[in-house]
């Protein structure tokens, strides 16, 4: 009798729901878990390509699967970010990207893709978790980014750590200017929230801000991000005020 193409019964899915439930119980964080039963058609496409065929020899499995509780490292390397841009419908050209030379401390990277602006950055995070933000209309808003991808992609590195700099706590914007220490724009700082959270379900600046002093508001003010009542939020904070849970984050670039 012909099997090929006839669906699985109702009792085999069943029976690979169990199994499979029993398999990711020793890894799937609860975060994780909520994210894919509220998205059940990302998750479909995850599972087609593995599911979908009968396996002649090692299958395939997809080279970036989101959420499964990968080593935050994995942010230092080149190749995790163009595959996470991928997932995320945007192609990055490698051929003319430049890797900012290794420094102490500074082990993740931020790529930002050829066109990617705050609208498009803050767009990106507000389909994978709720978001809030001061404005409906960020590039109308922004007057100034130190860095930006109109003419193509660039990488910067950053400190590896969840909470901002705390080495620079209790510095202002204009202070870091005066400073001459170069900070994350609004945009790199949000093109940062999606990759820890799709490499491993976690987010950035649980108990301070991000101060994104890299980027002006209209009128002078600067951009800071949180994580804050189970939201990402973006608001605005005055360029000469500081305080000890308002912190940049410093940058290393190409150039």
């Amino acid at each position: 009798m012909e099997t090929a193409n006839v669906l699985a019964t109702p009792s085999q899915c069943l029976e690979l729901g169990a199994a499979t439930a029993k398999e990711v119980a020793e890894f799937l964080l609860k975060d994780v878990a909520q994210y894919w039963i509220t998205h059940p058609g990302e998750l479909g496409e995850v599972l087609k390509p593995v599911l979908g065929t009968k396996p002649t020899a090692k299958i395939a499995v997809p080279t970036f699967i989101p959420t499964l509780n990968r080593p935050l490292a994995d942010l230092g390397k080149l190749d995790f970010w163009l595959e996470m841009w991928r997932y995320l419908k945007w192609e990055v050209d490698p051929s003319g990207l430049i890797v900012p030379k290794e420094r102490e401390g500074f082990n993740w990277l931020i790529v930002s893709p050829k066109g990617i602006t705050p609208n498009k950055a803050y767009g990106i995070n507000a389909a994978l978790y709720p978001c809030s933000c001061y404005t409906e209309d960020l590039d109308a808003v922004i007057k100034h980014e130190d860095r930006t991808a109109a003419k193509g992609p660039y990488i910067i590195r950053v400190r590896d750590r969840i909470e901002a700099d705390e080495e620079l706590k209790n510095l202002s914007a204009n202070d870091l200017e005066k400073k001459k220490i170069p900070a994350v724009t609004l945009t790199e700082r949000m093109n940062l929230e999606p990759a820890v959270y799709l490499a491993t379900g976690q987010h950035l600046d649980l108990s301070s801000w991000s101060l994104c002093a890299g980027s002006r508001r209209r009128g002078g003010s600067v951009p800071r991000c949180c994580r804050d009542d189970s939201k990402f939020r973006v608001t605005w904070y005055s360029p000469v005020s500081a305080d000890d849970d308002l912190r940049g984050r410093q940058v290393v670039s190409a150039s």
